[in-house]
């Protein structure tokens, strides 16, 4: 990867709107969950540019807030992909994405997380996604929206599935 990821502004960000939701991004809460619109924008945050490019792309252009962008899987700089809102075509992104656009280790061992690294939970599947916001003697903690919680210990969490996605960069 060329491209580096400031962890530091991504947990900043998390920080901001893990309460409440940004005014200038359209609130999916009603569609399923914020969650992934949210950790997408932390991404986004940290330095991560959206990826328009190829069959595999991660985007979400805004024109108003209050519409639901539409999507669209065009090599251009409108609308949206579902990968930016879902937690599993986020995951199928992160996993196989190749050339321009997000580098990560998704499944990466869950005790190299730190902080700005991305982990998906659920009982069935991957439902839900969260931010690592501190790392602190190795209990990992983590801000989330939708379910809104700040610096939560992810050994809370009763969920049977815990993936670590590992963000390196982008290209």
């Amino acid at each position: 990867y060329t491209g580096t990821y400031d962890r530091n502004k991504a947990v900043e960000y998390s920080y901001l709107y893990y309460h409440e939701r940004n005014k200038e991004w359209y609130n999916f809460q009603d569609e399923g969950g914020n969650c992934q619109n949210y950790a997408s924008q932390c991404l986004l945050a940290g330095g991560i540019p959206m990826d328009y490019f190829g069959d595999l792309q991660w985007k979400c252009y805004i024109t108003n807030p209050i519409y639901e962008p539409e999507i669209n899987g065009e090599e251009e700089q409108t609308g949206r992909t579902r990968s930016w809102v879902n937690v599993g075509y986020f995951y199928n992104y992160a996993l196989n994405n190749e050339g321009k656009g997000l580098v990560a280790e998704p499944n990466a061992n869950i005790y190299y997380a730190e902080p700005g690294d991305i982990i998906m939970v659920g009982n069935y599947g991957l439902s839900h996604t969260v931010i690592v916001s501190k790392v602190v003697d190795g209990h990992i903690l983590v801000n989330s929206n939708s379910i809104d919680m700040k610096d939560y210990p992810l050994e809370a969490y009763t969920y049977t599935n815990i993936t670590l996605i590992k963000i390196n960069g982008y290209n």
